[in-house]
């Protein structure tokens, strides 16, 4: 059965809007009403409308609450010229202030970097043992000797236990042919890092060592005991170049920068001699640089400023 007739139950209908309310007030209480604006039909709730089926001719019409008869027609009338202008004026505003908060952030994306040079207080070297015998046994029994004899130089030589460590080690069957004959032989090796924390005594730490049967000097590097601090001062100069290269490129286009909007530390790669392959280090083994000279420490931050 078509229903083409109703009974309003409100409290106070469109005698309760006044001819200066607000588009807010206006769409909270169609939104009460639950009301389709293109349907001449009231949306069905069942605890604010009832809806009421009409007899052969129908001569309901919604009812307010102070008993006055309001014809359909005028009803829709009241919606049409009273409330659809509000309601479409609250929704253009609402449409307006999402497309302004859609629209991307007005920034400037910059990075800094910064590096700080310091004098390494101690070094890192790897040293090692290689011996050759065509006896796996005899090999390995000649390396662990040459082994001992490095490890109670450094102990003479006041390096402790804690800045000794091995940190390769390795049996492995090797050949070659020589006028058509194959050659076969085992190479034993191991090679330990050492952290040395007097520089004065690195040279003449070497030169023990290879007395005791070292026979590789695979890397050295040096470091800082105050690593931290430096780190923390060269993010801190990393951060002040990017606020003013930030600073310049706004300036360029008569602009000024705001409150940092985000910012993020770039990790710098760092590269370990220890993780390297044994074969590598073999390639690249050089002679021992004992000039200390300076270490660099870097820095690098990526920062969004504000553009105003």
């Amino acid at each position: 059965m078509e229903l083409t007739c109703l009974r309003t139950i409100l409290r106070d209908p469109f005698q309760s809007l006044g001819d200066d309310v607000g588009p807010e007030e206006a769409a909270r209480y169609l939104d009460s009403l639950k009301l389709t604006l293109l349907n001449p039909v009231l949306s069905y709730k069942p605890e604010v409308y009832q809806w009421v089926a009409p007899a052969n001719s129908c001569k309901s019409f919604p009812i307010s609450r102070s008993g006055y008869e309001v014809p359909l027609e005028e009803t829709v009338k009241l919606l049409t010229t009273k409330l659809l202008p509000i309601v479409l004026a609250s929704w253009l505003l609402t449409g307006l202030a999402m497309a302004e908060d859609g629209l991307p952030p007005k920034v400037v994306r910059v990075v800094g970097t910064a590096e700080v040079k310091v004098v390494p207080d101690r070094a890192v070297i790897e040293i090692g043992v290689e011996k050759q015998d065509p006896s796996a046994g005899v090999a390995k029994h000649a390396e662990d000797a040459a082994a001992r004899r490095i490890l109670s130089a450094l102990r003479d030589n006041g390096i402790d236990d804690k800045d000794i460590q091995t940190t390769f080690l390795s049996l492995q069957p090797q050949s070659y042919t020589r006028k058509g004959v194959r050659i076969s032989y085992f190479v034993a090796a191991q090679t330990m890092t050492i952290t040395v924390r007097d520089l004065a005594k690195l040279d003449s730490l070497l030169e023990a060592l290879i007395k005791a049967g070292g026979n590789r000097i695979d890397s050295i590097g040096y470091e800082t005991s105050d690593l931290r601090k430096y780190r923390d001062r060269a993010r801190d100069e990393a951060v002040k170049a990017a606020r003013e290269k930030a600073g310049a490129l706004a300036k360029a286009l008569g602009q000024d920068i705001g409150k940092a909007q985000s910012i993020e530390e770039v990790p710098e790669p760092e590269f370990t001699a220890a993780n390297a392959s044994f074969n590598d280090l073999r390639a690249k083994s050089k002679a021992p640089s004992i000039a200390v000279g300076q270490k660099s420490i870097f820095a690098s931050v990526t920062v969004s400023f504000e553009l105003n």
